[in-house]
């Protein structure tokens, strides 16, 4: 082959160069020309580490133009990977799409390891370029060891060196990693359904038992009683919904409630201490629903009364001057 070409070309003097670099094998990469073309090589790649790709290894065409290494050379995949598109050029950095990117230092080890570390980027629509979901790339992965290249007779599953031991302990983790995203996905997914239908069942199981308390003491007390029997119900629940989500804490929630019921005058009666609430507060559902409105009605009955005699002595008032009028004539 060496005697078809002008040995005095830098293209053929830098090829020969490489190819005899790249003449064995190494753990990531393998490539050789043709017998009959040396500018067009052959290579196998192993999949970056850590990835859905580590378990493959990828065949593929390398085109060099007779300007190398002043013009960058064309790549092409001949492996099904889910990441490049089989039989077309694929559009890198360090490929034929783009020569303003290119250097004239690289060579063609340095396009391989820069193929293996594009591997795990996403295709984002270049040309040639694909994004498979990772379990297809995966099994892409493991079917690749089986083919063999008609052309140069590469079989996948022995054209590398094996990996050493650290590293093959790196890979056999991918596959399960890969293997179990979908079931912790789901988990996750039922995880979040127990818990959302958990707080549902508390709110119901709350609201009933308020619902019916308040049933209850609306048969025997004032309709302001009722009313506020209802108000102490939602604010449990509030607080009952905050106890699902770990935000609230459900002493400050019942010493609220009680604050919030309790006219001021009677803050500092003994028997209607905030702690003596609280307590009772606890005690029972019955005693919480109907406690504090009892005190709020007894509030409200002091205050109508009051009412009541401002509007009775205006009303004296207005006729003791009406019939005084009437008498002196103005």
């Amino acid at each position: 082959m060496e005697s078809k070409y002008n040995k005095r070309s830098p293209a053929v003097k830098r090829l020969m160069r490489e190819a005899i670099e790249l003449r064995e094998p190494t753990e990531q990469y393998y490539a050789q020309p043709l017998q009959d073309n040396l500018f067009e090589w052959h290579f196998s790649v192993r999949g970056p580490t850590d990835s859905p790709f580590a378990l493959g290894v990828y065949h593929g065409r390398i085109l060099l133009p007779s300007g190398y290494p002043l013009q960058p050379p064309e790549i092409i995949l001949l492996t099904p990977s889910g990441r490049f598109e089989v039989g077309k050029k694929v559009c890198l950095s360090i490929s034929g799409h783009h020569p303003e990117t290119w250097q004239p230092s690289w060579s063609i080890r340095t396009a391989l390891l820069a193929l293996i570390g594009f591997m795990t980027t996403r295709g984002e629509g270049a040309l040639g370029s694909l994004d498979y979901p990772p379990s297809e790339q995966l099994l892409l992965a493991l079917r690749s060891r089986e083919t063999c290249c008609d052309v140069c007779g590469a079989k996948m599953d022995r054209v590398l060196l094996e990996r050493t031991p650290v590293n093959a302990k790196t890979v056999t983790t991918v596959r399960p990693a890969v293997e179990t995203t979908s079931r912790t996905q789901t988990t996750d997914a039922m995880t979040t359904i127990t818990q959302t239908t958990a707080m549902e069942n508390i709110k119901t199981n709350t609201m009933a038992t308020f619902s019916s308390a308040a049933v209850t003491s609306a048969a025997n007390t004032p309709v302001c009683a009722a009313s506020a029997t209802t108000t102490a119900a939602a604010t449990i629940i509030t607080s009952t919904e905050g106890i699902a989500t770990g935000k609230t804490d459900v002493e400050s929630s019942v010493q609220r409630v009680g604050q919030e019921n309790i006219p001021p005058e009677l803050h500092h009666r003994g028997t209607t201490h905030p702690a003596s609430l609280r307590s009772s507060l606890y005690s029972s559902s019955t005693s919480q629903a109907v406690y504090a409105p009892a005190n709020l009605c007894s509030y409200s009955s002091h205050m109508l009364s009051a009412v009541l005699v401002i509007v009775i002595a205006i009303a004296l008032a207005f006729l003791i001057l009406r019939r005084l009028s009437r008498e002196t004539g103005f």
